[in-house]
């Protein structure tokens, strides 16, 4: 039984040690890295879309919704409550497609359409709750 330690100590102890900066530089590179090379979709890409553009090139939509933007929207939809006067908000004949994807590994997307034209979106994390 002392042998399996002391070869188990050995083992553990021949680990390869790294300064502490070092470590941070490299989770900060790797960090970046994985945000390039998974398939994340580029906020700056997508806002420049059509909303028919965005579904080819993205595909895989988590959720899609329409609905008729009133005064009551709650809270997840306040990005495009705000983006319409409270005029055009109680006029009830605003109508509205709402899209989201799944961003990256931790975020989702969502987008806002009046027709093909984006008038909002939101990045929020996947453990949020509205």
């Amino acid at each position: 039984m002392k042998f399996y330690t002391i070869i188990l100590l050995a083992l553990i102890s021949c680990g390869e040690k790294k300064d502490k900066n070092m470590v941070l530089k490299s989770k900060q590179y790797n960090s970046d890295k994985i945000t390039k090379t998974q398939d994340s979709i580029s906020l700056k890409d997508i806002t420049l879309l059509k909303k028919q553009e965005a579904i080819l090139k993205y595909g895989n939509l988590v959720s899609s919704n329409q609905f008729v933007l009133d005064d009551a929207q709650g809270e997840f939809r306040n990005n495009i409550t705000y983006s319409y006067s409270e005029e055009e908000r109680l006029s009830e004949s605003v109508i509205i497609d709402e899209l989201t994807w799944e961003k990256d590994s931790l975020n989702f997307i969502t987008l806002w359409y009046e027709g093909e034209k984006l008038k909002s979106y939101l990045i929020w994390g996947k453990g949020f709750e509205f």
